[in-house]
């Protein structure tokens, strides 16, 4: 084989070695090795469960983690409060994913099955808390709510004929 030494050919070889750079990096990302799937392999489930949502996975983990330290900045939990409601916080997050990634379930079926398990989470929680801090809650998930949700003004509203 002869060697590259036209300026237009080194030119050509380059521009095609950057152009699947980030392909090979891709397929080294997507693909785990030999070492890392036994490694994998040996973790239960909850924690191999992840779910996209806007481009980005979050494992289950780091759910149960964010959850737990956002109620405990809402509410201030006590040590005491913290480790009775960790096991609610496991199952709830363990639950949803288990519904959002059950593929035989329709979206109707996977939205009541998700209400539910909503509904029994917040009383499980309601349990532990004091009514203080259950008002203290309520309010947080309400100012969440509102956040996320858009206001609507005059303009959005129809007018009545």
């Amino acid at each position: 084989m002869k060697p590259i030494t036209t300026p237009f050919a080194f030119s050509l070889l380059l521009a095609i070695a950057l152009a699947a750079a980030p392909l090979l990096r891709a397929a080294d990302t997507d693909a785990p090795s030999d070492a890392q799937q036994a490694v994998d392999s040996s973790k239960p489930d909850s924690t191999q469960t992840r779910i996209q949502k806007t481009g980005r996975s979050v494992s289950v983990e780091t759910k149960k983690r964010n959850r737990l330290n956002k109620l405990k900045s809402q509410v201030n939990l006590t040590p005491e409060q913290e480790n009775k409601i960790v096991p609610v916080i496991d199952k709830y997050v363990d639950q949803t994913t288990a519904i959002k990634t059950d593929s035989s379930l329709d979206p109707t079926a996977k939205k009541a099955q998700l209400k539910a398990l909503r509904t029994q989470y917040n009383t499980d929680i309601n349990r532990v808390l004091t009514p203080e801090q259950q008002d203290q809650w309520k309010a947080a998930k309400t100012a969440n709510f509102h956040k996320t949700k858009p206001a609507t003004t005059a303009a959005d509203t129809p007018k009545g004929s």
